[in-house]
């Protein structure tokens, strides 16, 4: 018996990339914890060469960030892995409190105690060393005061909203007839 078939061969052989053993992945992760994929390639048909894997947002989370790491299969021998990580938290910088008043008093206050300090310490100079440290801890405190650094900022946590979300890992080949592969990353959120 015959069959016949048709087809576009790829010279020089092909891969196929899996996320967690499958074409799709799924974790449920609590809001502010990392959702984790174990990304594996395996090259078929005698391909060797590189392949750069990027995450995409199909249903984007906010407040996420997708990041791979290695980031490129290489492959000239065997099974290649990598492992996909969706952060579901971001560091959103300082919101500093803006209190000049504050900030001048607490200014006034340090620059003021420093010559009663050095008064002070006139009239003890068998502590000659002690004052060197303590003089250059105090220029510093009068310096970050004045400076505002001792402001009072906090980090903005921003944590992503309980739900569903898509991203998609693209594998596309560098060199050689141009080929890619893709697999499906299904992010579950719940409240924290």
């Amino acid at each position: 018996m015959t069959i016949p078939l048709s087809g576009i061969g790829v010279p020089g052989g092909t891969f196929a990339i899996t996320v967690n053993g499958g074409a799709t992945g799924s974790d449920t992760v609590v809001s502010g914890t990392p959702a984790t994929y174990l990304l594996t390639g395996t090259p078929a048909g005698g391909f060797a060469g590189t392949v750069a894997l990027t995450c995409t947002p199909v249903l984007a989370a906010p407040y996420a960030s997708c990041s791979i790491v290695p980031s490129i299969f290489t492959f000239s021998a065997g099974v290649q892995t990598s492992v996909v990580t969706i952060n579901t938290i971001t560091a959103a910088g300082s919101s500093a409190r803006l209190d000049l008043r504050a900030n001048a008093l607490e200014t006034v206050f340090a620059c003021l105690l420093l010559p009663g300090l050095l008064t002070i310490w006139k009239e003890r100079q068998q502590f000659r060393h002690r004052r060197m440290i303590l003089l250059a801890l105090l220029l510093s405190a009068c310096s970050m005061l004045s400076l505002g650094c001792a402001g009072g900022g906090q980090f903005n946590m921003l944590y992503t909203p309980a739900g569903t979300y898509q991203y998609q890992v693209t594998a596309s080949s560098t060199s050689g007839v141009p080929q890619s592969q893709t697999v499906t990353l299904n992010l579950i959120v719940t409240g924290r």
